[in-house]
């Protein structure tokens, strides 16, 4: 904390917390390593308070509270999990999974969903009532890469607030009210923004897909890998998921000077290129595959007799951090070599 940022001290599930003047009870309560269950709250979005996931008690207030629009205060007393807080919590998940499939096994968020994470750690009990669900539109496409299942979305409105404040572009709204309303394209429009793919990764549910990635493979089969977008000199920090040796998707990695939790569609695809088709996969001597070591060989006997002519080493930003350390590991090598960068060509 900052010399010159206010303070305060409150307690939380008997825990004193200290944090800035200004944090909501959500954030007090991670830094304390507290979890409070929520859905429509994203600390890089507006807080709109729709999923009434988060209701907390607080000492001496007559009714439950929002904690992601409630906050800290000097000597607050804050409960997450005493008896009124839960069952309102267990209440509003039992409301939500009301019109939700129990479909878990088949959706393509298994692993990875907000709603099937609290439902076991919050809920966990059998519906109380055979009801036949609401029907909802079902796998439609609202955009080149987006797909929407209108029966999963819990009308927690962050892509919407994505599109807004993330995008600047107003192209998601809600449609019709009650149990009818749902998710939908402005005009006609479809989701085509540049950071469509950031309202996948914000949707809390299955709601929103990725249509390339849709049914791909079940991510808790992918291997995570830390690395840096080439696509720019903007260098957005993300992760690589990986299976069967090839990138299955990127996604992004907070870094709050960098990037914080976008990057953009281009970025996210550019591993598409690295391992395509039509990439080299093997040693060549004058149009011939032949072993690596031969053609390091062949290799070298050239930059060995050039006979004093300059020689300028072309590199491309696109290339990897490694190939990047090898190429000017071999131009020190080499001795008096020009190195220069190129940016991505237009075609």
């Amino acid at each position: 904390m900052s010399d010159d940022t206010e303070t305060l001290k409150l307690t939380i599930d008997g825990q004193e917390v200290e944090v800035d003047k200004g944090t909501n009870l959500i954030e007090a309560a991670r830094s304390a390593g507290i979890e409070i269950p929520h859905f429509c709250y994203h600390p890089g979005l507006k807080i709109v308070a729709v999923c009434r996931q988060c209701l907390v008690e607080v000492e001496g207030w007559p009714k439950l509270v929002p904690g992601c629009q409630t906050q800290a205060a000097d000597g607050m007393v804050v409960m997450t999990r005493s008896e009124r807080a839960r069952e309102a919590q267990r209440q509003q998940l039992e409301f939500t999974l009301m019109n939700h499939p129990v479909d878990c096994p088949i959706c393509d968020q298994v692993g990875e969903c907000d709603l099937q994470r609290l439902y076991f750690d919050y809920d966990f009990q059998p519906a109380r009532h055979d009801l036949k669900r609401m029907p909802f539109t079902k796998a439609h496409p609202i955009g080149p890469r987006v797909t929407y299942d209108a029966e999963r979305c819990i009308l927690c409105w962050r892509c919407i607030r994505v599109c807004d404040e993330v995008a600047g572009k107003h192209q998601l709204d809600l449609e019709e009210r009650g149990f009818k309303t749902e998710i939908a394209t402005m005009h006609g429009q479809e989701l085509d923004h540049d950071y469509s793919m950031c309202t996948v990764d914000q949707c809390p549910v299955g709601a929103l897909t990725s249509t390339e990635f849709r049914f791909d493979t079940r991510v808790f089969r992918l291997t995570s890998t830390n690395s840096i977008c080439a696509g720019c000199a903007t260098g957005c920090h993300t992760e690589l998921h990986t299976y069967g040796g090839t990138i299955r998707r990127t996604v992004p990695r907070f870094n709050a000077d960098v990037n914080k939790w976008w990057m953009c569609d281009q970025g996210r695809f550019d591993f598409e290129e690295f391992q395509g088709h039509d990439r080299a996969d093997a040693a060549k001597v004058d149009g011939s595959k032949v072993a690596m070591d031969e053609a390091l060989f062949t290799a070298g006997k050239i930059l060995q007799n050039l006979d004093g002519e300059e020689v300028i080493l072309l590199v491309s930003a696109q290339m990897s951090t490694e190939t990047l350390f090898t190429a000017k590991a071999l131009a020190d090598a080499l001795g008096g070599v020009q190195v220069f960068g190129t940016a991505r060509p237009d075609w």
